[in-house]
């Protein structure tokens, strides 16, 4: 996915807010501010997190929403590894994620009316992706998007439910048909996936001749 876009307030920005309000106090103005707890409270607080930020009208968070979509799928997964033990059970979600990517990325193609890597690549760049993962370009042509994903929401709520095996074998091995769907010439190269326990995930996307 392109530079980070992780929401932090720094030591630098918070001592100049702190400066601004006591600036504003040596005029008298600033006790207006701290007689009302709200403004101080929200100018001492550090911005959430967005995958803590809730969601207009729905009251909860984008992390609470994708465990709670979840859990039932997890806890399926884990019966099936009871009953027909990990290897297989990990198999059949593979190819359950290969088939449906596969699919979606074909009925994508097909709607955005064009299947080159820029139309591709788009999506990453959208709100819609930009809201669950954080991630910096490393390359970004007609031939090339590679991407260092720093963070990931699909991942750290599989990562805390402890089904990190679960998580890669339904979304990220998906990957790959997903790219696969949408044009058969671009190829996902990766080594390196947070789900697995690494960093970052090294997503390299390639327009083959």
């Amino acid at each position: 996915m392109k530079e980070s876009n992780l929401v932090t307030l720094g030591r630098r920005n918070f001592l100049s807010k702190v400066m601004s309000v006591c600036a504003v106090s040596c005029f008298g103005t600033g006790k207006v501010l701290c007689m009302n707890p709200k403004i101080t409270k929200n100018l001492m607080q550090p911005e959430k997190h967005k995958f803590d930020t809730e969601i207009p009208d729905m009251k909860l968070t984008p992390r609470v929403l994708l465990r709670f979509q979840n859990q039932n799928f997890i806890k399926f997964a884990r019966f099936l590894e009871l009953e027909l033990g990990k290897e297989k059970m990990l198999e059949l979600v593979k190819k359950s994620a290969t088939h449906e990517l596969l699919k979606f990325g074909k009925m994508q193609a097909k709607q955005f009316g064009k299947n080159d890597l820029k139309a591709y690549t788009a999506q990453f760049k959208g709100p819609r992706m930009q809201s669950a993962i954080t991630y910096k370009t490393i390359e970004d042509t007609d031939k090339v998007f590679e991407i260092e994903v720093a963070e990931c929401l699909v991942a750290a709520v599989f990562l805390q439910a402890k089904a990190a095996d679960i998580g890669y074998a339904s979304v990220c091995w998906g990957d790959y048909a997903w790219a696969e769907g949408f044009n058969p010439k671009i190829k996902l190269i990766r080594s390196k996936t947070l789900m697995q326990g690494d960093a970052y995930c090294n997503h390299k996307y390639v327009l083959e001749e």
